[in-house]
């Protein structure tokens, strides 16, 4: 509220009415307003000024006064400004100041008048008038005060904003400001700034903790000087809602089955309306302790996850639990999970066919991981001995990665001498940072010697027990014939071919 203001306050002294007496009046007393003052001296419109009575009882005087009312009205009467009540006494030779806090709405010249009425102990009414004139104008400065706070809760620290706001056309300098709660504590109370310009703002923000719920005041009193050079004193007072605490907490935990390493997660959730400070998050079994973490402090709708490493510990029941400080108090919370941990990668060779064509082998299957964490680095090779060796084209097959619970199809070519009854075959991978090798058994497919013109028996066997699907090997075009005789089916396509060829040539003729 910057305004450009002057006040003129002028003491007239209307006949005997307003002078003091040096003998007693018509009432008996020797009562009499010896001034009244303003501050500040130029008040503008809408500011709450200050008008001081002083009343002086002389010495004179043989009885004390009661002062029972003083109040400022208009010089009609009608309109009354300001009233105080059961002031007090003022003895022989005694004085007395009495404030009255007045505001002013329009710019404007005011003329009042100020009352005091009192009562002798004789009993006597006791009656004094005082003129006081006052001129208001609006100034350049208009200086605001506008206090918010951030959901404060009893006991709790929040934050509380006090924006200054400069809507005049002048600048103001030596800005100070006093903030303060009658039922609660404010940080650092004092704030200064060099100066605010003409149009602009700045907020403040103090750390404030209230000691009780419910619509609580807070004072902000803004000291400044004009850019004429008067000291100005403005203050707010703001009532700000506080809330009773709420603590409300919960904790969640899972196990982390994403990788290798076994861990064990928890999620600790702040559902009320005060902070979590202090917080420690401890993972236990029945017979040993998992962890022991802390973690940042949570702000109400906040929540923070920490993670344990839980080795080599056994399956079963882990306890998750939570201590924290909040409103004063500690408090707990938990819960439990059941711990399984996670099953390591595996391959695994399944769905295997074996074909043998004249001691020419081609060995199909699935690359299986069986396990709960992926695998890389699969290779899948005949080992040979045994009167088995791997030959071209494929005597190794690189399958590459296997994830959890998928498979891949692999084809090996291996010559069989002697009598064979399985192909060794060696299966290579990586899990968890760790290579793995084994060598595992894949048995001949029954009737797998070379049958009658080159062609295997164990050929129709095998074709007939894996479909061309996925996880599957087919056995190609003429394979899923199973055991029909091949000769006259070849014949009759090779005609076909060749009609099928000749027509073509004579539509091109024509």
């Amino acid at each position: 509220m910057t305004r450009v203001a002057s006040m003129l306050v002028a003491v007239l002294v209307v006949g005997s009415l307003f002078s003091a007496p040096v003998t007693a009046a018509t009432d008996g007393s020797y009562l009499s307003i010896t001034s009244v003052s303003t501050s500040p001296e130029n008040p503008e419109p809408g500011e709450s000024f200050v008008l001081t009575t002083t009343i002086e009882n002389l010495q004179e005087s043989e009885q004390a006064v009661t002062i029972t009312d003083v109040y400022v009205r208009t010089a009609t009467g009608l309109n009354e400004k300001a009233r105080i009540e059961d002031v007090g006494a003022v003895g022989a030779g005694g004085s007395m100041e009495i404030p009255l806090s007045v505001i002013l709405s329009e710019a404007k010249s005011y003329n009042l008048r100020v009352t005091v009425i009192g009562e002798t102990a004789g009993g006597d009414r006791v009656q004094r008038q005082y003129p006081v004139y006052v001129d208001v104008e609006e100034r350049a400065e208009r200086v605001d005060v506008a206090v918010s706070a951030e959901d404060p809760v009893r006991g709790d620290e929040s934050s509380l904003n006090v924006t200054v706001s400069n809507g005049g056309t002048a600048d103001i300098s030596g800005l100070e400001l006093v903030t303060s709660a009658d039922r609660g504590t404010v940080t650092n109370e004092r704030r200064v700034s060099p100066s605010l310009d003409a149009g602009t703002e700045r907020t403040f923000t103090y750390d404030v903790t209230f000691d009780q719920s419910g619509s609580q005041p807070v004072e902000t009193t803004v000291s400044y000087t004009t850019s004429g050079g008067d000291d100005r004193t403005v203050t707010e007072t703001t009532t700000v809602p506080v809330d009773t605490p709420s603590v409300n907490s919960e904790i969640e935990g899972r196990v982390n089955t994403n990788d290798s390493d076994s861990t064990v997660r928890a999620e600790l959730s702040n559902f009320g309306n005060v902070k979590l400070t202090d917080v420690v998050v401890n993972a236990t079994t029945d017979t040993e302790t998992i962890g022991r973490k802390l973690v940042s402090d949570l702000a109400p709708d906040e929540s923070n996850t920490v993670s344990f490493d839980t080795g080599d510990i056994a399956p079963g029941t882990v306890t998750l639990s939570a201590s924290y400080d909040a409103a004063g108090e500690t408090h707990n919370t938990s819960t439990t999970i059941d711990y399984t941990p996670s099953v390591e990668g595996e391959i695994r060779l399944t769905g295997t066919e074996v074909v043998n064509q004249n001691g020419t082998l081609t060995i199909t299957g699935d690359a299986s991981n069986i396990g709960e964490t992926d695998i890389s680095g699969v290779l899948v090779s005949v080992a040979g001995g045994q009167g088995v060796s791997p030959i071209a084209p494929s005597g190794e097959y690189f399958v590459g990665g296997v994830e959890a619970s998928e498979f891949a199809v692999f084809e090996l070519t291996a010559r069989a001498s002697g009598d064979v009854s399985s192909i060794p075959v060696r299966v290579e991978y990586i899990v968890d940072g760790e290579r793995i090798s084994k060598v595992v058994s894949v048995p001949m497919s029954s009737g797998s010697a070379g049958g009658p013109g080159g062609m295997p028996s164990g050929a129709q066997a095998g074709s007939a027990g894996r479909s061309g699907g996925p996880g599957g090997r087919g056995g190609g075009l003429f394979g899923s014939l199973g055991g029909l005789t091949l000769g006259p089916i070849l014949t009759s396509v090779g005609a076909v071919l060749v009609a099928g060829a000749g027509g073509i040539f004579l539509w091109r003729r024509r």
